[in-house]
């Protein structure tokens, strides 16, 4: 592997590992308390029963990912990072809330059978491939240049070569 390449994962790691320390040591708590904030009253609103944000909330820790990502990604301008960011987070938000919706639907039309796990399970696959795909758009330009070079280099078989 390039010298560039080992100083990306490095840098990615670099991030990954004390960003998931502090979610794992009192940020998760804390979001779930903000979302809780801002879910409750929406529950309430919608005639919802309270539930326990444990249904859902493991799949909350997609803020990691993206943070990594938008820092670590190279030749991104400052203004698309910047912003682009603050948008991702907003719409991380707002997908987290719709989840614990979902599972506060899914909790009190099925309770805890199969059938509410199967309810809320699409969504939750959607959140955890959010930050990957919010990332992809707004970093297009790397992304389509990284494919690019890297499919170059080993390009597909001819149609008629499936050997």
């Amino acid at each position: 592997m390039g010298k560039r390449l080992w100083l990306a994962l490095t840098e990615v790691l670099a991030l990954s590992v004390p960003l998931t320390w502090l979610w794992v040591e009192g940020g998760r708590r804390a979001y779930n308390r903000l979302l809780g904030g801002v879910a409750w009253p929406l529950f309430e609103w919608l005639g919802l029963p309270s539930m326990k944000l444990g249904l859902v909330s493991p799949h909350f820790v997609s803020w990691v990912p993206f943070l990594v990502l938008m820092v670590a990604t190279p030749g991104l301008p400052l203004r698309r990072r910047a912003l682009g960011t603050l948008l991702g987070l907003a719409a991380i938000f707002v997908v987290h809330v719709g989840c614990a919706l979902l599972g506060a639907i899914s909790h009190a039309a099925y309770g805890a059978s199969p059938q509410a796990v199967a309810f809320r399970y699409p969504a939750l696959m959607f959140n955890d491939a959010l930050p990957f795909v919010l990332w992809a758009l707004i970093a297009r330009d790397f992304v389509s240049g990284f494919a690019f070079r890297v499919l170059r280099r080993n390009p597909a078989p001819p149609a008629g070569d499936r050997s």
